[in-house]
């Protein structure tokens, strides 16, 4: 009886850590960022360039749009 509480419990633990599992790879490390660059009457500015700061990871990306 003993044996089938430790099985048991090794079953749902490994249920467990693997339902977990699954789910963390399922996490997106993806992002956007949409707006428009305006001077300080509010009009759009055309072929702004935007750098975006990574604070965390250190890293800047430039963008050119027209």
């Amino acid at each position: 009886m003993k044996r089938q509480s430790i099985l048991g419990c090794i079953l749902v633990l490994c249920l467990t850590l693997g339902f977990g599992a699954s789910t963390s790879l399922g996490q997106a490390v993806y992002g956007s960022i949409i707006g428009t660059v305006t001077d300080p009457q509010g009009n759009a500015v055309a072929g702004a360039k935007v750098t975006v700061t990574s604070v965390t990871k250190n890293t800047k990306r430039r963008n050119h749009h027209e």
